[in-house]
């Protein structure tokens, strides 16, 4: 599918009067969204990333499930990421307005600020629903090295430095480090006005949708 770039980023960040349909489009397309845009970044950073199709849970019917296995070639070896994607934005938690065209200053501003809302050093995310990142899962590749990875929508970055993917220490959790992507950022990073991502459940419900409401003559 081809996504307009700007006009995602106006949606996100920028446009107030959107507040009402935002949830109803993240449930249509956020978390597919924010696996293809991780995928198509480490892509470009020569990681040859692949979603796995495991489930990425504890292994027991209770508890805690994230939303992705993502498996990625390092200098190393192999490395998996077990991922949260979070599309909150500013219609959400802790939002707050970003113009798609602002100065570098405001970026690196407000990628400071936002992080600080998101993340405390001394004991990890803020919400609940994202410090789970740091449960261990139940790993579909035993003896492969596991990682945990935040997906956020928001400009974050703990210096307010220009990469939208970073990784910082965690000496709270067992794995000692977190894995940080930003959507936001790195569509910022961008200069084309549309990119193209692979979106096949978001095609379909749209497809489904199309179906059920045809506009009117």
């Amino acid at each position: 599918m081809l996504i307009d770039r700007r006009e995602l980023l106006s949606f996100f960040d920028e446009d107030a009067l959107a507040r009402t349909h935002a949830n109803a489009i993240k449930a249509v397309a956020g978390e597919e969204l924010g696996l293809a845009l991780l995928l198509r970044y480490l892509t470009e950073a020569g990681c040859r990333p692949e979603r796995l199709r495991s489930p990425c849970t504890t292994g027991s019917r209770k508890g805690h499930r994230l939303d992705a296995w993502v498996r990625v070639i390092e200098v190393t070896g192999p490395l998996l990421y077990q991922v949260e994607v979070k599309t909150w934005s500013l219609h959400s938690f802790g939002g707050a307005s970003l113009a798609v065209d602002c100065s570098s200053e405001v970026l690196h501003n407000y990628k400071r600020s936002q992080w600080n809302v998101y993340f405390q050093p001394d004991r990890g995310f803020v919400d609940k629903e994202l410090q789970k990142v740091f449960e261990r899962m139940k790993s579909p590749e035993p003896g492969t090295p596991v990682e945990p990875l935040a997906c956020l929508w928001a400009a974050v970055h703990d210096q307010g430095g220009t990469d939208p993917f970073f990784r910082l220490p965690a000496p709270f959790s067992e794995f000692g480090a977190i894995n940080v992507f930003s959507m936001s950022a790195y569509l910022r990073t961008l200069s084309s006005t549309h990119i193209e991502l692979d979106l096949p459940d978001t095609q379909r419900r749209l497809e489904y949708l199309s179906k059920l409401f045809a506009s009117g003559a």
